[in-house]
């Protein structure tokens, strides 16, 4: 995971009657804990996820990561909210939402991954198929998701190819992106007529 924002990484445990909690640190780069922490969670018969927290000050956690593997009750799934309630929009903050996305999907190597908000979700007509990409202001998806690459040209929209698949960056920003760049990506990934 990328430095910024500064701090440790942490499980955190809720303190009883207490709105404040816990943090023990964690090696986010201990492979061994770490898959054995996420098949605990994920082995559970209720639906549970790791949450593991980048702890920038004694109670502030600006960065949580939830892992879900190998549950057949759910989707196996990577989430990562990052508090950018805080932030102005700015180069930084793009610089952020970039490093993060790239950082998980080298370590994680997703089918897909997304950078966006609930709301810019609630715009787009989700058909909530298996397996199915949401499209964010920064998106990554692997080579193992069928696209039609002649629509993306045509709509010329932002691409970087990496190895195993390609990052699609929509015009505006984080919080704000282009609607009609993500409803062209959907009419690619075939989700639209």
């Amino acid at each position: 995971m990328p430095e910024y924002p500064a701090g440790r990484w942490t499980k955190v445990t809720p303190r009883a009657n207490s709105p404040l909690v816990d943090a023990e640190p964690i090696d986010i780069c201990d492979d061994a804990s770490l898959a054995t922490a996420i098949e605990i969670v994920s082995a559970c018969d209720e639906i549970h996820e790791l949450a593991v927290f980048r702890q920038a000050g004694p109670e502030d956690f600006p960065v949580d990561v939830r892992v879900v593997a190998g549950n057949i009750r759910s989707r196996n799934r990577i989430i990562v909210y990052v508090d950018v309630s805080t932030s102005r929009e700015s180069e930084e903050l793009h610089a952020s939402v970039i490093r993060y996305v790239e950082a998980i999907v080298k370590a994680w190597d997703p089918d897909w991954l997304k950078a966006g908000t609930p709301e810019f979700n609630k715009q787009q007509p989700i058909k909530r198929v298996p397996g199915e990409v949401y499209v964010g202001w920064y998106t990554y998806i692997s080579d193992r998701i069928p696209i039609d690459e002649d629509i993306l040209d045509a709509g010329k929209v932002e691409r970087i190819g990496c190895a195993g698949g390609q990052y699609i960056m929509l015009d505006g920003t984080p919080t704000e992106p282009s609607l009609e760049q993500a409803l062209l990506i959907r009419k690619a990934l075939g989700y639209t007529e």
